[in-house]
């Protein structure tokens, strides 16, 4: 059962049917405390595991940073994407644990993150692919640097277009939840020129699908070799097309075609599935990528490697044995 109170509804504003499923996560969730229980731990150690993974690929990219193809820059950029995009993980798992969001900004950022991280993997790698076509003498640190602060922009520049539509309680059994809800809501004279439901979609999937196709196509038709060179890299992009595909498209088309009638089992899958497969994803992605590229495990293998250089560097000497330090 809801109880709305103190709703500050902004003229247009649906907020209440973006929170059904929330709605049904906390009462899935309160009235199985082991399950509970079971998926925050999971999360929480799938979640820290994928970002030591992905932290693991950007850095090792990053050392070879002035050859880089768009690929690669693609593989970058969807590890630092999936890295930004747990913050929106801990942040759910945290609504769950303490039932309560009170924090507007904290609101603010999950949405973000979720809303925006998808079409900025795709965006980033190809600005950076521009970038150092230009100037191929840039440093690894202002490339480091380039890439945060495209994220960083993206996420205050929309700042100004999300609003707190509904301040809503839920009594869910003994609980009582409070969502401060926001939306993207970027304001009446907008309205007629934008869809949010059809602009999101083409902005996340439809566009990025394009731009990953045209250069895998490009790359196939002219430079066949490097095709198998990056077949760790492009099943890393399939997988993650294929997650959004299983998630975040179907309700996105639900939005868009239906209105968020009739379709709720789709809501309710799509809150537990979007959070868990993410999770996965995570974890599965990058394990898939160093599985497939050859190349790279040996980069890894022979980085964390300390070889010997002379007669007194990583070695150490007992007697007549001599003992060579590796990891």
């Amino acid at each position: 059962m809801r109880n709305s109170s103190n709703p500050l509804i902004l003229p247009g504003s649906n907020a209440s049917e973006d929170y059904e499923e929330f709605e049904m996560f906390y009462e899935y969730f309160d009235k199985r405390p082991i399950k509970r229980f079971s998926y925050i731990t999971i999360m929480v150690t799938v979640t820290i595991l994928g970002i030591l993974l992905n932290s693991l690929i950007v850095f090792m990219k990053l050392r070879k940073f002035k050859e880089r193809s768009i690929f690669e820059w693609l593989a970058t950029c969807i590890a630092f994407g999936l890295i930004f995009n747990s913050v929106k993980y801990f942040l759910l798992m945290l609504s769950i644990v303490t039932h309560e969001i009170t924090n507007s900004f904290t609101c603010y950022a999950e949405h973000v993150s979720g809303d925006f991280s998808d079409p900025m993997i795709i965006y980033s790698a190809v600005v950076l692919m521009i970038v150092t076509k230009f100037n191929p003498q840039i440093s690894k640190t202002r490339g480091f640097l380039l890439i945060l602060l495209i994220w960083i922009f993206v996420l205050f520049l929309s700042y100004p277009f999300y609003r707190i539509t509904t301040i809503q309680t839920y009594i869910i059994g003994k609980t009582t939840v409070h969502n401060i809800c926001i939306q993207f809501y970027p304001g009446q004279h907008w309205k007629s020129i934008i869809n949010r439901s059809s602009t999101k979609l083409y902005l996340e999937f439809i566009i990025p699908s394009i731009i990953i196709a045209v250069y895998f196509l490009v790359t196939l038709l002219f430079q066949t070799p490097k095709v198998i060179k990056y077949l760790g890299i492009w099943t890393y992009v399939v997988i993650i097309s294929t997650y959004f595909c299983l998630t975040s498209i179907p309700v996105k088309l639900n939005m868009l075609f239906f209105h968020n009638q009739g379709v709720s089992y789709m809501k309710y899958s799509y809150v537990y599935l979007n959070s868990l497969f993410m999770a996965m994803i995570l974890v599965i992605s990058p394990l898939v990528y160093f599985c497939c590229n050859q190349k790279f495990y040996e980069e890894i293998r022979k980085y964390f490697k300390f070889e010997r250089r002379n007669e007194n560097e990583f070695h150490e000497i007992f007697g007549d044995e001599r003992i060579i330090m590796t990891v």
